[in-house]
């Protein structure tokens, strides 16, 4: 994997904005140009077989990969990586790598998989003024479109904000700025934030028992 080098938010107003990305997320329409609620084809999304080791599912932090629900669009699930003291310190390095190296083992027999393309690896991470941490890509992430783009965002965007002190993620591919969907589809040329991809993550909370019929 190529080196990452270190260096050292926005503020928005987003709550009506959320609110109705939110409802919109819900409902299951909002996250492609389809018309309709799809599964992704994972196979054909180039899904990473990385050749590395990834790491065990051990530690305090979160990175976020991808489960596939029926008849639900793809969500984000976290699992447990022993990233470094770094990331304490607001280093977003140790996470990006567990990141990119994918599921382990285990991981994938449960059917946890990542969208973020093979081949893929970070040419720069940094850190600017107002907590916006700077990653810079290799060109197959330019190369994800429509519903695996947007779930592959929220996964990088999710995962290094995870890190203290982190407001915003903004990325480029190969030193090209560019702007990139949200949950609905419209282009953002800011810094992103969880706030651009809510409805995604898995919910860990057990489902209400069924009302009983008297």
């Amino acid at each position: 994997m190529t080196a990452i080098h270190r260096r050292a938010g926005r503020s928005r107003t987003l709550v009506a904005r959320a609110a109705l990305v939110s409802l919109v997320v819900a409902a299951g329409c909002g996250i492609s140009p389809d018309t309709a609620p799809r599964d992704i084809d994972l196979a054909a999304a180039g899904v990473d077989q990385r050749s590395t080791n990834p790491q065990a599912a051990i530690g305090e932090g979160r990175v976020f990969f991808v489960v596939q629900e029926g008849g639900v669009p793809s969500r984000l699930v976290s699992v447990s990586r022993d990233v470094d003291a770094a990331a304490e310190r607001g280093d977003p390095t140790s996470v990006l790598d567990a990141l990119l190296d994918g599921p382990n083992t285990a991981e994938r027999s449960n059917e946890i998989t990542t969208l973020l393309p093979v081949g893929l690896d970070a040419l720069g991470v940094s850190t600017r003024p107002g907590g916006v941490v700077v990653v810079d890509l290799t060109e197959p992430f330019g190369e994800l479109t429509g519903q695996t783009l947007v779930v592959a965002l929220a996964q990088i965007v999710h995962t290094i904000s995870e890190v203290g002190g982190v407001n915003g993620v903004r990325i480029t591919v190969e030193g090209e700025s560019r702007a990139w969907p949200d949950a609905i589809g419209t282009q953002q040329s800011d810094p992103l934030t969880v706030f651009d991809y809510p409805g995604l993550v898995r919910s860990t909370q057990p489902a209400f028992p069924a009302i009983p019929n008297d």
